[in-house]
């Protein structure tokens, strides 16, 4: 029954109590561990293997699991047992409640023998007696909780002694533990008693708050799935009605296409389907639609360019937008964005007070508003603020018959700051009152020329549409407690562009040092665009008490951009967040779309389109190119990153405040001058504001442009343009706001290829700027054409596109990589971080990074769901590079540090490692020299058997996986076993026919098997020996007075080996070592250090993702190499290395690896070309590279797994062959 595990049974010939059996136990226990276990109690098959292999690797003395208790009892016929779990016990550790209560049952413990061969139970206790050991045991060793059940406690009423006894015996007991043991509970440990028991009560407090919510949650939960599968069996029913008609149709439809007069009459059928797709409701409603817009901007398009332009616009856009059609295949989810169908509607009376903010401006819309906020089934006090008596009386009739109105407030507010200033001026001190309110308003926009009529019943109907539509934003509320607002995603045919400050980035840089709101955005970002949204009243109420007044507004003149309304618009989310809420976006149901900006609206063109509908067009006689971030691009994040390089830079000769100094002196000079400035402006400024020698002042200036010049790099896809708007004839030519001077300028022109152009606009150089549109005017002016005549090629969205665009010049607009970036959810968590908590180095490398990835301008086919587009060399670039030379920087460092003489780089993944290692060498003076070894654990482990535990530890160390016994034993041990071998064990009773070997820990069922075959292993080894000997001399290793080796990680055995092979301490340096290492470090006097982590515990994953994913990890680093198995020392004294036959299933590897490679070697020749040019102290800090790893391989998208399918890892040693990275 008990197979292999050993029982000595000792029988005692009178019962002298449970401590006196105890002890006999204890003094008779041969093993290593001992726990207990009452004959009425259950161990989980794991509960041993689990507490023992925690023990071993942390190397305490002590642990416990967690223990379900199971009241358990016979049912009616007396024969079959009923068990149900009560509880279940599980926490850490605390002396003082040790003392005070008995709550850690004996049996979930396992000790270590130590600690009870010097402990006994007191026999003088007849009850208690394993609550008065675990007092004393825990005076000598810290206790250890593992959270994981392992075991089960029975109550049988008949079985425990403690509740047998009666209640004078157990309050004895209980007094007899406390007179022996309450006088060492000092002053210090009654007040932490009582402090951890005031704790535990404010937990179980906050528990049970937390409870009543999840029971709110799963009430809702349970009432959408009874409605869903209600849903289904109704669904179910109708499919099979409906397949019983299509059966019967069917065959109806076979008799009808074989007549004669169906054939005879298919001449009249096509003229019906023409006919007909013209009256088919759906289609013809949503074809007007589309029809009306496709004419309004026709129209537009006709006024400034002419018939002849419009034609061949038209011409190509039927001809393009097949084309799109055709290439889409974005995913249209994005965890930004919420399917609010999916969210159950909320069922009951108001879930708090709730108000609602109307501004009605065109009361002519009152019964359409009033239409939706029926459909608030709460009741409700609605505001509505209006601009004339009139609309007053409209609203206040109307509204008044809401079914769920409470009251009705409309005030007659002077018209500023559209629906903004209202809200915030007049009503805000009273909706902050509220716990929710809803802001709407009778929007009729005209944006870019076409009515946006669909965007106000866009919005309406996301936030109102129907009561359903209403209870599920207040099931958001509800079950979010950090929903602050909750709008919709944009609607469809608003521009992408429009989710920037625009015209409003002075006035919101101002607001939000006024409100305290430190991360302010500099790109894209999130608000609610056309300022219709639900609020937590908590979450904007800050925005009520900021201080802004009516009379900040200015009287309403049409202004569609740059006023106070419009960037309060743009803050909502921004205080929302800074108040710790966060923002709740609605998917589109009608016109989905992956991005919560529309950012597909950009993806979808492509570079013929843009070269053939826009640089070609008749009517364009000039192209107009923008050239930073357009022609040239900065591995940057930051624009002003170049400042707080020189700022950094200074701190050592008191530079600090440079950044600040510097913008304050751009400010002051041109406000002095009247026009824009150029450096030397500048820089004349700060000598004034600082009082700085003018040699050094100099030196800053040329400092400055020498960083600029060493940035920039080609961005090949504009550059094509450029030269494609050349070849074109147009005439071309550059325009932009820049401070440095011309020379500069025309000097990085050069440096990268961008000539041809007919005229440089640069503001610097002229005194006036794009974003103020007077260069725009100048450019007019100069080349004699009209706006509808000039093209506007650029990136920014203010000065490139917007105010062109105001003032009726086409434009072309051009993502920054880091807007490209910023708009995929999965790299948007990366660069968050790196902007508003990162150091200047994960800036500057994170914009390496980001310029590589995102330089292109056009994505035929753009992945949303991606982190790394593009193939294995942008891997390695964006994932492995990183890793790999943030530990090569730290390890060249720390073995200086160590007094280390020479490194050396383990095979296979110590390959990719040296190669790193000897690339960053070439760029430090005074580096360790390092050398590359190539040994396996199964070269070396062989060759050092000395004795039976040694093949014991070989077999145990390592897991292995599921295979056959040959494979074990070939793969750990180097001897062959055939099919005979193996029949010949089985016949002698030391193996089953057919058993696969598996290894957890637990090596007791090949014991039999190593015992025989332990001669055979012997003799290897003595044969083995000698090579490894011989390859180890070769290479100096047993020379070198102070060496370590380097690898991936983790235990250090191939480290414990050579330490005692060679009898001297051989240190290791790891990118992570787990708790194993410890013990190679105690018995060997070395360090085992790991960069990522140390002394990591299996199945511990708050740690580093390159620990939970250390798979991923070594595959990617691993060598193209077989592996070697062993070292022969030939007769004539040649050494040979014998290797692993390589396997089929590796050769897809081969090129993979090698583009990776290349990827990473061209990372770490920009990052030190960074180095070198721009920031000497630039630095790879570790927690960057690990969340770029961790991102990619822990939520990889489909085509990424698609990139790297082809990698795989021999790990046959562990008993899984060749392992596939995706499956």
């Amino acid at each position: 029954m008990l197979g292999d595990i050993p029982l000595n049974y000792i029988r005692l010939e009178k019962n002298t109590g449970r401590a006196h059996a105890g002890n006999v136990g204890i003094e008779n226990a041969k093993g290593d561990y001992i726990g207990f276990l009452d004959d009425d109690d259950e161990y989980y098959p794991e509960h041993l293997f689990v507490l023992v292999s925690f023990l071993k690797e942390t190397g305490h003395k002590v642990a416990y699991g967690a223990v379900e208790f199971a009241h358990k009892a016979l049912d009616g016929d007396g024969r079959s047992t009923i068990s149900e779990v009560k509880w279940i016990f599980g926490r850490d550790f605390s002396y003082g409640d040790l003392v005070i209560v008995n709550y850690i049952p004996l049996m979930s413990l396992v000790f270590d023998v130590d600690i009870l061969k010097r402990l006994r139970f007191d026999e003088s206790f007849e009850l208690y007696e394993d609550w008065d050991l675990l007092i004393m045991a825990s005076e000598r060793t810290d206790f250890y909780f593992v959270n994981q059940i392992t075991a089960v406690y029975n109550q049988w009423s008949s079985s425990q002694i403690a509740f047998q006894s009666p209640p004078e015996v157990i309050r004895q007991a209980t007094l007899k533990i406390y007179e022996k043991h309450l006088a060492k509970m000092s002053p210090e440990i009654i007040f932490r008693v009582r402090e951890e028991r005031a704790e535990k009560d404010r937990s179980i407090a906050e528990v049970n708050e937390l409870i009543l919510e999840k029971e709110k949650v799963i009430q809702l939960r349970d009432a959408r799935i009874t409605e869903i599968e209600a849903r289904e069996n109704s669904l179910e029913s109708k499919v099979a009605e409906l397949d019983a008609e299509v059966v019967r149709y069917q065959a109806l439809a076979n008799a009808v296409f074989s007549s004669k007069s169906w054939k005879l009459t298919a001449p009249l059928r096509r003229l019906r389907r023409v006919i007909g797709s013209l009256f088919n409701k759906r289609r013809f409603v949503i074809g007007l639609a589309s029809l009306r817009v496709a004419t309004a901007k026709t129209y537009w398009f006709y006024r400034k360019s002419g018939l002849k332009a419009t034609i061949r616009r038209i011409k190509a856009e039927l001809y393009f937008g097949v084309y799109h059609s055709k290439s889409l295949g974005s995913s249209l989810y994005s965890p930004e964005l919420l399917d609010i169908v999916d969210v159950q509607p909320v069922s009951g009376g108001n879930p708090g007070r709730i108000a609602v903010h109307a501004h009605v401006y065109y009361p002519d819309l009152t019964k359409e508003l009033a239409s939706y906020l029926k459909n608030i089934p709460f009741i409700f006090d609605l505001f509505v603020s209006v601009s004339s008596d009139e609309a007053r009386d409209i609203c206040y009739q109307e509204f008044s018959k809401l079914p769920h109105v409470s009251r009705v407030i409309v005030d007659i507010v002077e018209n500023r700051g559209r629906d903004i200033a209202p809200m915030v001026c007049h009503f805000g001190v009273q909706l902050a009152k509220y716990d929710y309110f809803c802001h709407i308003h009778t929007k009729k926009s005209l944006y870019s020329q076409v009515s946006m009529a669909g965007w106000r019943e866009y919005l309406f109907r996301q936030l109102l549409g129907s009561e359903d539509q209403v209870r599920r934003i207040f099931t958001l509320f509800l079950i979010n407690p950090d929903a602050g607002i909750v709008y919709p995603q944009n609607y469809e045919h608003l521009p992408y562009w429009g989710n920037t400050w625009l015209s409003n980035r002075v006035l919101g840089y101002q607001i939000c040092r006024q409100m305290g709101i430190k991360d302010v955005p500099e790109g894209y970002f999130d608000y609610p665009a056309g300022s219709m949204f639900w609020a937590r009243s908590k979450a904007i109420q800050d925005l009520f008490s900021v201080g802004i007044k009516l009379t900040d507004f200015p009287v309403e003149a049409h202004q569609t951009d740059g006023s106070l309304a419009h960037c309060v618009e743009r803050l909502l989310v921004l205080i929302a967040r800074n108040a710790g809420y966060k923002p709740f976006i609605l998917r589109d149901p009608l016109c989905p779309s992956w991005s919560k900006w529309r950012l597909d609206r950009y993806m979808e063109r492509t570079c013929d389109y843009v070269k053939k509908v826009t640089l070609e067009a008749s009517n364009i006689k000039v192209v107009a190119f923008d050239i930073f971030d357009t022609l040239l691009i900065r591995p940057v994040i930051h624009p002003e990153t170049t400042k707080t390089i020189i700022e950094h830079r200074l701190q050592e000769s008191g530079g600090s405040g440079f950044a600040g100094l510097r913008a304050n002196a751009e400010g002051l000079a041109r406000t002095r001058l009247g026009r824009d400035v150029a450096l030397e402006d500048i820089y004349c400024e700060f000598a004034s504001l600082t009082g700085k020698q003018l040699s050094e002042v100099e030196y800053l200036r040329s400092l400055e442009e020498h960083i600029e010049l060493k940035l920039v790099a080609a961005r090949p896809d504009g550059i094509e343009l450029f030269n494609h708007a050349i070849r074109s004839g147009k005439r071309v030519i550059l325009v932009s706001d820049m401070f440095l001077p011309r020379a500069v300028v025309e000097r990085m022109l050069t440096e990268n290829g961008i000539e041809g152009y007919q005229a440089l606009f640069l503001s610097s150089d002229i005194g006036v700027r794009k974003d103020t549109g007077e260069l725009y005017r100048l450019l007019l002016e100069r080349e004699n054409i009209s706006p509808s005549e000039l093209l506007m090629v650029g990136d920014n969205e203010h000065s490139d596109v917007q105010i062109p665009l105001d003032l009726g010049i086409q434009v072309c607009h051009v993502l920054r990589p880091v807007e490209i970036a910023r708009g995929l959810y999965r790299f948007e968590r990366v660069l968050e971080w790196v902007q508003t908590e990162g150091s200047l180095d994960e800036q500057l490398v994170l914009g390496l990074v980001v310029t590589r990835l995102f330089q292109s301008v056009f994505y035929e086919r753009f992945d949303p769901d991606i982190l790394i587009p593009g193939g294995p060399e942008h891997i390695g670039y964006a994932v492995v590079g990183p890793v790999v030379l943030s530990f090569c920087l730290w390890l060249m460092e720390q073995a200086k540090t160590d007094g280390i003489e020479k490194l050396y780089f383990l095979a296979r993944e110590g390959q990719l490692l040296k190669e790193v290692y000897d690339r960053v060498a070439r760029h430090v003076e005074d580096t360790i020299p390092s050398e590359y070894l190539v040994v396996s654990r199964r070269t070396v482990t062989v060759a050092m058997i000395e004795s039976f535990d040694d093949i014991c530890r070989i077999a145990r160390d390592s897991d292995y996986f599921p295979n056959e016994l040959k494979a074990f034993i070939g793969y750990r041990y180097g001897v062959t076993l055939d099919d005979d071998d193996v029949k010949e064990l089985c016949r002698k009773g030391l193996w089953q026919t057919g058993k696969s070997v598996e290894v957890r820990g637990d090596i007791s069922h090949l014991m039999p098997v190593l015992k025989e075959l332990a001669e055979k292993i012997f003799a290897g080894s003595r044969a083995e020996r000698p090579g490894l000997t011989a390859y180890l001399n070769s290479i100096g290793l047993n020379d070198v007075t102070s060496a370590a080796v380097v690898d991936v990680g983790y235990s250090g055995t191939i480290q414990g080996m050579l330490s005692r092979l060679l009898k001297k301490p051989i240190h290791g340096y790891y990118m992570l070592t787990s708790a194993k290492s410890r013990e190679i470090c105690q018995r060997h006097d070395v360090f085992a250090q790991g960069y990522y982590g140390s002394q990591l515990i299996v199945g511990d994953f708050n740690v580093s993702p390159l620990w939970r994913r250390s798979f991923e990890l070594e595959t990617f680093l691993s060598s193209n190499d077989p592996q070697v198995i062993c070292y022969d020392l030939c007769n004539d004294g040649q050494l040979k290395a014998i290797h692993q036959e390589p396997f089929l299933e590796e050769q897809g590897s081969l090129d993979l690896r090698n583009n990776i490679r290349l990827g990473v070697s061209s990372f770490i020749d920009d990052f030190f070309a960074i180095q070198r040019n721009i920031y000497p102290d630039l630095k790879l800090p570790s927690h960057l590279p690990e969340m770029l790893f961790g991102e990619f391989v822990e939520r990889m998208s489909i085509s990424e797994r698609g990139t790297i399918s082809g990698l795989a890892l021999d790990d046959h040693y562990c008993g899984r062959g060749i392992v596939r990275l995706v499956s």
